[in-house]
């Protein structure tokens, strides 16, 4: 057994006790320092479109891709102690955008893709979940702000190009369910719910050892939601969070948490449970 830095829990700013006892957990605000991000293969990061660099915060590897070529300066993903979190940089271009994800392939281009690790899950086999808090500037500027699964493959132009996903999403300010099963097509359900400009919401998805998916907005059911969504056994599955600007501006996305695992080591409802 590991030994827990109660102090950093305390604060806010580390593991938790689950952390040292189970390897496939990853839960972080994102407060401590941001390492510089690389690409893959270990060489300098990249702002080109399609390309995907990894970087550590408090000890978990994270990985993104950018959508369209990136005209600031990397990293593209920075800690913002002021609004408590991870701030996803985007430029203020319609259809500019970025994916935050668990490692999900092993070489620049996405080239190979990976099988196992902490961030890689298999449907119809283990029970796992993704919990994300987000803070959103203007929601007005989202075409796509998702949290949820995606089957593990080469991350494309736009989330409905995934084969097989469950997510929830904030369009507009409206809060979606959208899922896609071997690529038949995208369905979209509205729940009928919304998020403000500078609200912060907590998305979470639970994926059950038969496939069967869960989805909760701050810890409840949605108001109108999806039962009867099943991934296919065998599918090795990521979590992440995806962002796509609407028209020429950007709906400065902040993570403030993440938290994901399997649902056995999720233990109490959520991780404040162990530092209040």
């Amino acid at each position: 057994m590991g030994i827990t830095n109660f102090s950093a829990i305390n604060a806010n700013l580390g593991p938790s006790i689950r952390n040292n006892n189970y390897e496939r957990y990853t839960f972080t605000k994102f407060l401590g320092a941001v390492a510089d991000p690389l690409e893959v293969d270990g060489t300098a990061a990249v702002v080109t479109d399609a390309g995907v660099n990894v970087f550590n915060v408090e000890g978990y590897d994270f990985m993104y891709f950018v959508e369209q070529a990136f005209g600031g300066t990397i990293p593209q993903v920075l800690a913002d102690q002021a609004a408590g979190g991870l701030s996803l940089v985007t430029d203020a271009a319609d259809n500019d955008g970025i994916l935050l994800g668990l490692p999900w392939c092993t070489t620049a281009g996405q080239g190979t893709l990976k099988t196992a690790g902490r961030g890689i899950f298999l449907a119809g086999t283990d029970e796992f979940f993704v919990k994300v808090k987000l803070k959103i500037a203007d929601v007005s500027e989202a075409d796509e702000i998702a949290v949820g699964f995606a089957k593990v493959q080469a991350v494309d132009t736009n989330l409905t190009n995934f084969t097989d996903f469950a997510v929830l999403n904030v369009d507009n300010g409206t809060i979606e369910i959208q899922t896609d099963n071997d690529n038949a097509g995208p369905s979209t359900v509205d729940t009928t719910q919304d998020v403000a400009d500078a609200g912060s919401i907590s998305l979470e998805v639970r994926v059950a050892s038969s496939g069967a998916v869960k989805f909760l907005i701050d810890g409840l059911a949605p108001t109108v939601d999806v039962t009867g969504f099943t991934f296919d056994s065998g599918d090795s599955l990521f979590p992440f969070v995806w962002v796509l600007n609407d028209v020429a501006g950007t709906p400065g996305v902040i993570v403030q948490q993440w938290e994901s695992g399997l649902l056995t080591h999720r233990g109490l409802d959520g991780i404040n449970d162990l530092t209040n």
